[in-house]
């Protein structure tokens, strides 16, 4: 071969080889370029600092003292504001944030917007220069949440998780300032080494972050008090201490059976002869506590003790009763009554936990309000015109029962709290009623008037209204009413009851029970010659409560009486909607609230669906949402049991169950359109914190919900209501699902807390299915489930 024609070969190779390796790498560094980081996150850290979150991460090559690199403005279309400086935040790695000092405060309400103007010093991670778009553009409603989330799951060191917390203690909802527990620990790094350890592979939501942020506080300063403890006296004030022996996981129950000297022995053990717990974490030092404990409690425990605790404790208990009972009786003045109540429960504190001593003190408690609060008919006056009652009681009376009543309370509220009621000091409520007479209850209107010197006197000192008629109490809170109006001087406030005779109910699947009410509530206004003039009460300043009996009613006819609700008339569809309420079947009566007068009804209503028949293990559950209105059918005969479910409609079914007032959308999410059917549940489900964006500002409304999310919804929502632990529930059902391996750590508690409450189930008895999109019938139990374990 020629060898000349073998080199032009060789060289040709040669070059061909080049290009291909440099058309790659052109290609490569013009796909680097396109990765630009996003501004994801605006949120406020205080009146003159600004905290931007990017979508990759990023440092600031340099500070700014202008406004060349990025525009601040009060509202999208307010002013500018200048800028005194722009620096990355030393969180998590340091590379997520900037923080930027605005010259000039913010004001209450302002919604600042933040638009990239010079991108040149937005820096990737990984040295690449990169711009910015020009119009990257966010409004400070952006998910600053998520943005915390990223900067927690980034920290991987205890300094930078350390700093991640404390940094963002706002957003995340957790208090770290000076007079904080967190503050006073010895040692802050073990709360961060916590959070870490707890971490997994991400937190997923902020609540569930604050929760474990809490416990390490709980824990942590359960254990520095044990350490710090100088002998087995102080050890003992800890483990008998409600908020520490929570923290610390000790169960109750079988060291108050102990004697004193046992007692003792326990707390020397747990005294660990005064060397600390600090050998490990938080987890590692409070089970170490735990095991000490539980260890001494089995070995101390006394079966002889039970027997002479109960006997001395039956003897005192039958004691106090009867000195409560006497102080009722015999005392004269109801004030002077619950004085002498109060000195007895402060005398007592150690025997208020005795369950037949809270059933006296409460059945003591309701003698008292009922003579206090209660203003006779002697001190009233009925006017009757026509089919109309004016129910009015004499300023004086109202006077003196409004400065009894408060003076009652207080008093109460005091005791109780010292003494183990704090829950039925909670169920003090400062009010004072006015009844009609069972004469009036055929009347087709009842006027209530109160004049309003009497209603800002209430309101000076707490003290609301009860409006009673035989089936019927209305309970006005002091802040729901004001006598202020634009139109002149307000002399009175008038509440009204009516039956009105041109409604009648022809709704189909619908059997009522008892009057169909009207309320009404306005403003009596007069002017120097005397002329009245009227304003309705459109909207009350804060909820009212209305509670509606039908124990003088027939209900043989219905199906079932628990599924009775209250009904309100839509003036524009001409139908009765469902309004969120409580059916009491024991006391036969039914509890709503409202922030506004309207049409109620009781009634039972009954709707069924074709392909739910009654062998159904979810006809029950679709049959109850479908009466209260949270659900219905995809058309007029079917409801399709076994369709999935989106995260739009079953965060608009979690709004409705819970009866969540709905508002406009703000937009929080680029994918969810302002005048789709279900923006406003979106809105109100995210301001509630039930539900979160699955990030990058959207919430992919449309998306099947899977099981595991149905989940942390309910769990979340469940919170909101009885402000549990979630991380402890889930304890009660540890080993129960077989494959709780393939849950999401971020879903795994709220899954395993949903079953320990009987929320809900698996697939089988041992699996769960996490992955799985849920189906229509068993987002319908949830939610029955949760609405149950709310009331």
């Amino acid at each position: 071969m020629n060898k000349n024609f073998v080199i032009k070969i060789f060289i040709v190779t040669c070059i061909i080889i080049f290009c291909i390796y440099f058309l790659k790498l052109n290609s490569s560094s013009s796909a680097a370029s396109e990765i630009e980081p996003e501004l994801i996150g605006v949120s406020i850290v205080d009146s003159t600092h600004l905290k931007l979150t990017f979508s990759l991460k990023v440092w600031n090559n340099g500070v700014a003292t202008n406004n060349t690199e990025i525009e601040v403005r009060r509202t999208e279309s307010g002013d500018v504001i200048n800028i005194i400086q722009i620096e990355a935040v030393p969180n998590g790695s340091g590379k997520i944030s900037w923080q930027v000092t605005l010259q000039d405060a913010l004001v209450d309400g302002e919604l600042p917007t933040v638009e990239i103007k010079d991108g040149s010093k937005i820096i990737l991670d990984s040295d690449d220069n990169t711009m910015a778009d020009d119009q990257d553009y966010i409004k400070a409603n952006s998910p600053a949440q998520e943005a915390v989330l990223l900067v927690v799951n980034d920290a991987e060191t205890v300094t930078s998780m350390k700093n991640a917390l404390e940094n963002n203690a706002a957003v995340i909802g957790i208090d770290v300032s000076e007079s904080s527990d967190y503050e006073e620990l010895d040692d802050k790094k073990e709360v961060a080494e916590y959070i870490i350890d707890k971490k997994g592979d991400d937190y997923a939501n902020i609540e569930f972050l604050a929760d474990m942020f809490e416990l390490a506080i709980a824990g942590q300063k359960a254990i520095d008090e044990i350490n710090d403890a100088s002998d087995i006296e102080e050890v003992r004030e800890v483990v008998e201490d409600s908020n520490s022996r929570k923290a610390l996981g000790l169960s109750i129950i079988d060291y108050n059976k102990l004697k004193d000297a046992e007692k003792d022995a326990v707390c020397q053990a747990v005294y660990n002869s005064g060397t600390d717990y600090d050998e490990g974490t938080i987890e590692d030092n409070l089970l170490a506590i735990k095991d000490k404990y539980d260890d001494a409690v089995e070995k101390y425990d006394s079966s002889d003790t039970t027997t002479t605790t109960t006997t001395t404790t039956t003897t005192t208990t039958k004691s106090l009763i009867k000195d409560i009972r006497q102080t009722i009786t015999e005392t004269t003045g109801i004030a002077k009554v619950a004085e002498q109540l109060a000195k007895l429960i402060d005398a007592n504190k150690d025997k208020t936990t005795d369950a037949s001593i809270k059933t006296e003190i409460a059945r003591a408690t309701k003698t008292i309000f009922d003579r206090a609060s209660k203003i006779a008919y002697d001190d009233m006056e009925f006017v009757k015109e026509g089919q109309i009652t004016i129910v009015s009681a004499y300023d004086s009376s109202l006077y003196v029962a409004i400065d009894r009543t408060a003076s009652i309370v207080d008093t109460l509220k005091t005791s109780f709290g010292a003494g183990n009621l704090s829950s039925e000091a909670n169920k003090l409520r400062k009010e004072i009623t006015i009844s009609s007479i069972s004469g009036h209850f055929n009347d087709k209107e009842v006027r209530f008037p109160i004049n309003a010197p009497v209603l800002d006197k209430a309101k000076e000192k707490l003290v609301g209204f009860v409006i009673k008629q035989r089936d019927l109490n209305i309970y006005i809170p002091h802040d729901a009413l004001n006598t202020k109006s634009e139109n002149g001087n307000v002399d009175k406030i008038e509440i009204i009851c009516k039956k009105p005779q041109d409604i009648v109910v022809t709704d189909e699947g619908m059997t009522t029970v008892g009057n169909i009410y009207e309320f009404e509530a306005q403003k009596v206004l007069k002017d120097e010659s005397g002329l009245e003039k009227k304003e309705q009460i459109d909207k009350f300043d804060s909820m009212v409560q209305i509670e509606m009996s039908f124990a003088n009613e027939d209900v043989s006819n219905l199906e079932d009486v628990s599924k009775l609700g209250v009904y309100t008339y839509n003036e524009d569809s001409k139908k009765w909607i469902n309004v969120k309420s409580e059916n009491d079947v024991e006391n036969k009566k039914i509890t709503f609230y409202t922030t506004h007068f309207s049409k109620y009804v009781i009634a039972e209503y009954n709707r069924s669906f074709d392909d739910v028949p009654k062998e159904s293990w979810a006809y029950e559950y679709i049959k109850d949402l479908a009466a209260k209105q949270i659900t219905t059918g995809v058309d007029e005969n079917n409801f399709d049991p076994t369709g999935k479910v989106s995260r739009a409609q079953f965060a608009a079914l979690i709004v409705r169950g819970l009866g969540i007032e709905t508002k406009d959308y703000q937009g929080k999410f680029t994918d969810v359109v302002s005048d789709s059917w279900y923006a406003s549940a979106i809105e109100a489900a995210v301001d509630a914190k039930l539900v979160t964006g699955v990030g990058s500002g959207k919430f992919n409304p449309d998306g099947q919900i899977t099981r595991e999310e149905m989940a942390v919804m309910i769990m979340r929502a469940y919170r909101s209501k009885k402000n549990i632990n979630i991380e402890k529930e889930s304890d009660k059902a540890a080993g129960v699902f077989e494959d709780a391996s393939k849950m999401s750590d971020w879903a795994r508690s709220a899954v395993l807390a949903a079953k320990a409450t009987g929320m809900i189930s698996g697939i089988t008895d041992r699996k769960f299915e996490p992955k799985l999109p849920a189906e229509r019938a068993q987002a319908a139990k949830l939610i029955v489930e949760l609405l149950k374990a709310c009331e």
